[in-house]
């Protein structure tokens, strides 16, 4: 019996709205990776939604596109694990003086929960903040 694909990457905000503006080094590694790879938080799901909300008209087109995206990837929501997890996280951040957002936490902890290396735009944000936690960036 041969198991199904499971994502490898979980794609924060910054990393999705790179591809939506056709950021060059992102476009080449979206289309070099199968979309069964790839994962993406409810929370940044509900980031891009919002700045298509706020962005009325004018982004609807790319909307579409996130969309059509959206269903051919995984769409991982926080668990009570995941909370729970982010909330220690979140206490060992703090007792070394590092601001995370709330929202990056629990994204952060929704890859290590899923075994998934973090893609994001902004790895000086997570780099050596998050024990166990493998990042990359496809902007390079």
């Amino acid at each position: 019996m041969t198991s199904s694909p499971r994502p490898v990457y979980l794609l924060d905000t910054a990393t999705v709205v790179d591809f939506l503006r056709g950021e060059e080094h992102t476009l080449i590694a979206m289309r070099a990776t199968s979309a069964v790879h790839i994962a993406l938080s409810v929370l940044s799901d509900m980031e891009i939604e919002y700045g298509f909300a706020r962005g009325g008209a004018k982004l609807q087109d790319g909307r579409g596109v996130y969309q059509a995206w959206r269903r051919q990837v995984q769409l991982l929501p926080v668990t009570a694990d995941i909370a729970s997890a982010a909330a220690l996280l979140h206490g060992y951040l703090d007792d070394r003086g590092h601001q995370l957002s709330v929202l990056d936490i629990l994204i952060g902890a929704t890859a290590l929960h899923h075994g998934l290396t973090l893609v994001t735009a902004n790895p000086e944000g997570f780099f050596g903040h998050f024990p166990d936690l493998e990042i990359f960036c496809w902007r390079e």
